[in-house]
């Protein structure tokens, strides 16, 4: 499995995205509803092999980048937002279909397998 975070303040996404990208070999393995919770779970993330982390905007996506930059350079950044996440290594629209979704997050993640 290749460990992912979520931040985002909506539930519904955080489930139904771990739920879609599980089957292609993807684990959310944290997740965060807010600014303040991320700052307490972005230091865990290099010690729970987490290679990538999707970042909602609403949520102080632009901070959440960029503690994420300081303290684990190597995560790949992505903005699954309405709007692109300032800082972040990709962007993902929030309307993306599933199947484009997963392909993205495959390909995003295609050097770290």
């Amino acid at each position: 499995m290749i460990n992912i975070a979520h931040f985002d303040d909506v539930e519904l996404y955080l489930t139904d995205t771990a739920r879609l990208l599980r089957p292609s070999g993807f684990e959310v393995v944290r997740t965060a509803k807010s600014l303040r919770e991320a700052k307490i779970v972005i230091p865990t993330l290099l010690s729970l092999g987490v290679v990538l982390a999707l970042i909602d905007g609403d949520i102080g996506g632009k901070d959440i980048v960029e503690l994420m930059t300081l303290e684990c350079p190597s995560i790949i950044t992505v903005g699954f937002a309405t709007d692109p996440v300032p800082g972040a290594m990709h962007y993902i629209e929030r309307t993306t279909l599933p199947d484009e979704f997963v392909s993205l997050v495959k390909l995003y993640t295609a050097r770290t397998t």
